[in-house]
């Protein structure tokens, strides 16, 4: 198979689990409904947020990459708010630093949600899905 096909194929794939993703949250609301996040960088800090309407996730796993040592925190259920220092604006910009959320919920299952950090006063960046 070209390289042109696997990736069209892989493309496809993913395209399904996204759009799977998002029925999966059913009747009461999409995925990105249920899920509060934001991950805002102000004055050599980055604050990263999270919520849950629906009240059903169980544990979640924060992970930012990119930085010199991985930050990596495990929250129970609920929702959260985490204050991490930050030495800067990156030379490379945000993308250069995602943000993993690790998800188990009650209904759902296991997700995973990856978001950017952008600055304060900047429209949130866009949440990509995986299951």
């Amino acid at each position: 198979m070209s390289r042109r096909r696997a990736y069209a194929a892989g493309a496809a794939v993913l395209a399904v689990a996204t759009v799977a993703v998002l029925a999966a949250a059913g009747p009461g609301g999409t995925v990105p409904d249920m899920f509060q996040i934001q991950a805002t960088y102000r004055d050599g800090h980055v604050t990263i947020s999270f919520a849950d309407a629906s009240g059903g996730t169980t544990r979640t796993i924060v992970e930012i990459l990119g930085m010199e040592e991985t930050f990596h925190r495990t929250y129970g259920a609920g929702g959260f708010e985490e204050r991490i220092p930050f030495p800067g604006p990156p030379r490379y910009g945000w993308g250069a630093h995602p943000v993993i959320f690790d998800i188990r919920h009650d209904t759902l299952g296991d997700l995973r949600i990856k978001t950017e950090i952008r600055d304060a006063g900047e429209p949130p960046a866009p949440l990509l899905l995986e299951r």
